[in-house]
């Protein structure tokens, strides 16, 4: 028999120390061995053992359980209390199995005592599950489950997103940032972004209109003083319980604005690099569960994705604007060099230069100076943009050299602007252009080989510095303009110079016409005297006479053709030479030319020879222009042949 007061633990039997081969007699206990612990409150069945046994041994399985265990669950079936659990369930003494040769004579009962504690657990851990706790575990998986379908269509926003708005990050940060603030339940947020070594605001949702200003007014770096600062140095994720008790959160202005006390912050990493931080918080002290940043974690990788993807398209788009604003000013460039090369009307050239100057900065107005350098001073060649009011007083404007911005910049030989001229030190040109309602110039002096040949400005309404990339185009226009204004004083100088030349032609022409006049008149008279003297019209004459006559004829018949051909030289230079071409005797005309220099040939003591081939014959040519032509030859080599020499001249057919 059991006692009350005996204890069974409800373990298996294979953790007991059987007792087989050990003699029992009914109402005692067997004796404990030395290496097994006493027992007590054990219930053993016996059964027919599968060997025959005299003297009675335990021949069945042996089962060791909780008496309280078994109170509790004296009303459910083993086999019930373990699917209701999902726990082992002691087991209820098997019964024994009947055999032909051996009957069971017994069973044998033992018990021993357990620690409260372990009791207790054993009881605890056989226990049914109340309904009302399956119940609220069913609501909570129920509630895992919807969150995680919640989340899952949250990321599948913002990848929708993410897809349709490469260029435009807006929506993504929307996106992300209220189903960031949904999920986590907080109540408000913020989307930093990198902008060079700063992070600034490009995203905020919540709180009051004044916090987000502050926000956005204020851009933060990578240090410990703000939550958007410390997650960006640390790269991680970074949760404060409570703000007004952290000592390293010092952004007082935004705590107080804001009203938050649990803050958190992750980033959004690219490669390593931090490019984004996403930060929630909640104006109570309630710290983010651990399932949430991780929502949060989701949410910041693929909005890195989206602003990488953001600032490839940005680069991308910045580099066809580049290349498109590169092919535009070389094309400009271009043209300018044909219209520099092609047009000597330099107020076309410049005027072409200073349009493009003006539509390629980006401005609205220039003007296009050349510099006087006998009085120093620079006067207005061109205008664009420039209303005829304005133009007239430039005009009337004294821009001298040594006291004005302009002439600042040509003695620099550098590009000189002005932001803001109201701000400029006393300048009549700049006085000029602010009363016109300009605000900021931009000029470039026009140098050829560090001589100054002018100044190229450019203006606009509005305050603000240039650009270096419209700096360097102004320069290379500049140059253009410094080349069209050399090319333009060369060819005044050279139209001077054919001037000068023309009017110098001129008088010698008219000293031609007159000498030909004054010589003509005199020459026939010789030469005509001469002729009626050797007619011996007056008398005879003796040989010397007639010898001296024909020399004075000859003479001045030579001196009137020189005369002819400095009249001919005349017409050729007027270009209204014409020739009489007919046909003439070639030989007959070369011996005429050589009887008409041989006596000066022999007076120099120079042999004086003419050979003509028989082909040689008649030929058509202008008989007056040959006999020129040859009389030159001839006595040009007889004037340069020493004494001694010989003079051949000889005719002969060349080619066909």
């Amino acid at each position: 028999m059991v006692g009350p007061d005996e204890r069974f633990d409800g373990r298996s039997s294979d953790d007991m120390a059987t007792t087989a081969g050990t003699r029992s007699r009914r109402g005692s206990a067997p004796p404990a061995s030395s290496s097994t612990p006493p027992i007590s409150g054990c219930c053993l069945m016996t059964s027919c053992p599968a060997r025959h046994c005299s003297h009675g041994s335990v021949v069945g399985p042996t089962t060791r359980v909780d008496t309280r265990c078994l109170a509790r669950n004296r009303r459910q079936r083993p086999a019930t209390a373990a699917r209701r659990t999902g726990r082992r369930c002691p087991r209820a003494p098997q019964p024994c199995r009947p055999f032909t040769a051996l009957r069971a004579v017994g069973m044998l009962l033992s018990s021993r005592a357990i620690p409260e504690s372990e009791a207790e657990g054993n009881l605890v851990a056989s226990q049914p599950e109340p309904a009302e706790a399956l119940a609220r575990r069913v609501e909570q998986l129920s509630r895992d489950l919807a969150e995680a379908v919640e989340q899952q269509a949250a990321v599948s926003q913002v990848l929708a997103v993410i897809g349709r708005s490469a260029s435009d990050l807006e929506p993504v940060f929307e996106t992300v940032l209220t189903s960031a603030i949904r999920l986590c339940r907080a109540d408000a947020g913020g989307i930093w972004q990198l902008d060079g070594d700063v992070f600034r605001l490009v995203y905020a949702s919540g709180g009051s209109a004044a916090h987000r200003r502050l926000l956005a007014e204020n851009p933060l770096g990578r240090d410990h003083r703000t939550l958007v600062g410390r997650v960006a140095l640390e790269r991680s994720t970074v949760h404060i319980a409570d703000a007004r008790s952290d000592p390293r959160y010092e952004w007082q202005a935004a705590r107080e604005t804001g009203g938050f006390r649990t803050i958190a912050g992750v980033p959004m990493l690219t490669e390593g690099e931090v490019v984004g931080v996403i930060a929630l918080w909640r104006t109570a002290v309630d710290e983010f569960s651990d399932r949430q940043l991780d929502v949060v974690n989701t949410f910041a990788a693929h909005g890195a994705i989206a602003i990488k993807n953001g600032n490839l398209f940005q680069e991308s788009h910045r580099r066809s604007g580049e290349l498109a604003r590169l092919v535009k000013e070389l094309r400009a460039l271009g043209e300018v060099a044909q219209a520099v090369s092609s047009s000597l009307d330099l107020h076309e050239v410049l005027s072409t230069i200073l349009a493009y100057a003006v539509r390629l900065s980006e401005t609205e107005g220039g003007s296009i100076f050349e510099f006087d350098e006998e009085r120093r001073e620079f006067h207005v060649r061109t205008a664009y943009g420039t209303g005829d009011e304005l133009l007239a007083k430039l005009r009337r404007t004294r821009v001298g050299l040594d006291d004005t911005l302009m002439g600042r910049a040509a003695t620099a030989g550098r590009a000189e602007q002005v932001s803001d001229i109201a701000d400029a030190p006393g300048d009549a040109h700049l006085a000029q252009l602010l009363a016109a309602g300009w605000r900021s110039t931009l000029i470039v002096p026009l140098l050829r080989e560090d001589e100054i040949m002018g100044a190229l400005a450019i203006r606009r309404r509005t305050t603000g510095a240039f650009p270096e990339r419209t700096v360097t185009l102004l320069e290379t226009l500049a140059s253009q303009s410094a080349v069209a204004i050399s090319n333009a004083r060369v060819f005044r100088e050279l139209e001077q110079k054919t001037l000068e030349l023309e009017v110098a032609s001129r008088h010698k022409s008219e000293f031609l016409a007159s000498m030909s006049h004054e010589l003509r008149t005199p020459l026939n008279a010789v030469i005509g005297f001469s002729d009626v003297l050797l007619e011996r019209m007056f008398g005879d004459l003796n040989d010397r006479q007639e010898e001296y006559l024909r020399d004075i004829r000859d003479s001045g018949r030579h001196l009137l053709e020189l005369l002819n051909e400095i009249l001919d030289l005349s017409k050729v230079e007027a270009g209204r030479m014409e020739l009489d071409v007919a046909p003439m005797s070639l030989p007959e005309v070369l011996e005429h030319c050589v009887t008409m220099v041989r006596e000066r040939a022999a007076a120099h003591g120079v042999r004086l020879r003419l050979e003509v081939a028989a082909d040689v014959g008649v030929i058509c040519a202008d008989e007056l222009r040959v006999k020129q032509v040859v009389l030159n030859l001839l006595t040009n080599a007889i004037k340069f042949t020493p004494a001694g020499g010989s003079v051949e001249a000889d005719a002969r057919l060349v080619g066909d």
